[in-house]
């Protein structure tokens, strides 16, 4: 009588553990964040919507990256900015470059770098990374000018204040 009990009680419980199981395995599953494309002289709407509406600075794409999965394709070139790139709040982000910025998204990847600098005349730090955990891949940072503090070219820090 207790195995029966045992076994009946199993069987009615089964379906809903697997039910419950599924549903844990898909909220741990991470969503697709937001992607955004840049190009050295921008494109379309500049909405970084894909390579045809690139955006043309890679700020303003860091600047619409809120979520943990957040990603910037940023295609060869040279982005030369009057002001520091700065990555604040966004963990999880990642800035990938060397794209060509054509064909279907993200596109393929060249031989050509992506190179983030300073324009003529202005002395500053490249990027400022005030997060954990921000990944940058297949980027060139060159150029950059601290007279005090460090991190000319590029300064990581897990928080900072601007």
């Amino acid at each position: 009588m207790v195995n029966i009990i045992a076994t009946l009680y199993t069987e009615m419980r089964l379906p809903s553990i697997l039910v419950a199981l599924c549903v844990l395995v898909l909220a741990q599953q991470e969503t697709p964040g937001a992607t955004y494309y840049v190009t050295p002289t921008g494109a379309g709407a500049t909405n970084g919507s894909d390579w045809a509406n690139a955006f043309s600075n890679i700020q303003d794409a860091i600047n619409l990256c809120g979520g943990p999965s957040d990603l910037i394709h940023a295609q060869y070139g040279i982005y030369s900015n009057a002001a520091e790139l700065l990555v604040d709040g966004k963990s999880g982000l990642v800035i990938k470059g060397g794209y060509a910025g054509t064909g279907p998204e993200p596109g393929p990847l060249t031989n050509m770098p992506t190179v983030l600098t300073r324009a003529a005349g202005v002395n500053m730090r490249i990027i400022k990374i005030c997060t954990a955990g921000v990944t940058l891949e297949r980027l060139t940072i060159s150029g950059g000018y601290m007279d005090s503090g460090n991190g000319g070219g590029l300064s990581v820090t897990g928080a900072c204040s601007v």
